[in-house]
Order: C-alpha cells, then sequence, then structure tokens
C-alpha cells in the first residue's frame, strides 16, 4: 500500500457516509486499444467517465499488464484533482513490479474546486509503455481494499471497469529482403540443377 493509499484510507475512516445514489462511475482506457510495432512507445490515458453528482478525492490504482509484451516507463498525472506542480494534490506511483503499475494521487481541493475541475470525462493519468515483445497484453484495473477512487467526504466510490489491451504488431519482412530470399533461393536451384 502506498503512503497516498494509507491517507486515503484514513480519509474514508474519518469522512462522513453521506446517502449516495447508484450510479457508478466508468473507469476506462483511451484509446481502449492500441497497435504498436516492437520497439515503439505508447501512451493509454486512465479515464474517469459517468461522474453523476461523483467527485473524485482520492485514488490508489493498480493497471496489470503483460510484462513480456509491455514494460512500464512513466506515469504523468492530469490536473482535474488540482494542479500537483502548484501543491494542490499530491501523487506518487511505482513501476518497480513488472506487470504492474502503482499510482496514486491525493487532492487537496475542497468539494466546489473539485467541482469545477471534473465537468465532464476526465483522464486521471497517463501510462507510457514501451512494446518489447509481439502479441496481446490487456490493461486491467485491480480493485481491493487498497486500490480504490475515493470522493471528497471520503466515500468509496462504487466503479465499473473497462479493460483495455495493447496488440503489439511484429513487422512483415521487408519487400526487398523478400526478394532477396527468392533470388537466394534461385541461385540456389541453379547450382544444384548445374551440379548435377
Amino acid at each position: 500500500m502506498t503512503r497516498l493509499a494509507a491517507l486515503a484510507l484514513a480519509l474514508f475512516a474519518m469522512g462522513a457516509f453521506a446517502a449516495r445514489d447508484a450510479s457508478a462511475l466508468t473507469l476506462s482506457f483511451s484509446p481502449s486499444s492500441v497497435s504498436a510495432g516492437i520497439g515503439d512507445s505508447v501512451g493509454v490515458d486512465v479515464v474517469v467517465s459517468d461522474l453523476g453528482t461523483d467527485l473524485v478525492a482520492a485514488f490508489d490504482l493498480d493497471v496489470l499488464y503483460d510484462p513480456s509484451v509491455l514494460h512500464a516507463t512513466s506515469v504523468a498525472f492530469g490536473v482535474h484533482l488540482g494542479d500537483p506542480a502548484a501543491f494542490e494534490a499530491f501523487t506518487d506511483f511505482n513501476l518497480a513490479t513488472a506487470g504492474r503499475v502503482d499510482f496514486a494521487e491525493l487532492s487537496l481541493l475542497d468539494a466546489a474546486q473539485l467541482g469545477a475541475l471534473q465537468t465532464g470525462p476526465f483522464a486521471l493519468a497517463t501510462l507510457q509503455f514501451d512494446v518489447v515483445g509481439g502479441g496481446v497484453s490487456t490493461l486491467a484495473y485491480r480493485f481491493d481494499a487498497n486500490n480504490l477512487l475515493v470522493g471528497p467526504r471520503g466515500e468509496v466510490l462504487d466503479v465499473v471497469v473497462r479493460d483495455g489491451s495493447v496488440v503489439a504488431v511484429v513487422p512483415e519482412p521487408t519487400a526487398a529482403l523478400l526478394f532477396a530470399v527468392g533470388f537466394a533461393l534461385v541461385g540456389l536451384h541453379t547450382r544444384r540443377a548445374r551440379a548435377a
């Protein structure tokens, strides 16, 4: 558990438990599916939508991926929980575990300020990956007691998740390489025919 998750859980423990509607916000990736070649770098946004009356004041998330296809390189946080550069929010991330991006943010803004920033779908963060192998890597959220979204009153928010994917395309041989192999095979066949 990161320090921000502990802080968010403490906020939850101290928060008032207000009545809430039964709606759930949606957490997804944008784009939901990416195709890239080996050696390419791809960025995927972690997007919150369908907020209804909810606001996000803190989160601690894990995104799971296939380390044989992808290597996480960075996390860039958005400004919809406040600007970290202006000390309106605290951020933390950990990329040390292969196959997992652990990232968290805690806003210091009040509900009115958050409401002004969160007027529609928005990106919590942008995750950057290098494509290191061929295949398909699912991008999936892990939710448990330590991985959650929290509202400004300390309430744990109901979340519907939509997984994403990165398709690592193995490059096909170029036409010149195919011609070279074809000529080599014709030359080998001609040489064997002369020897016989």
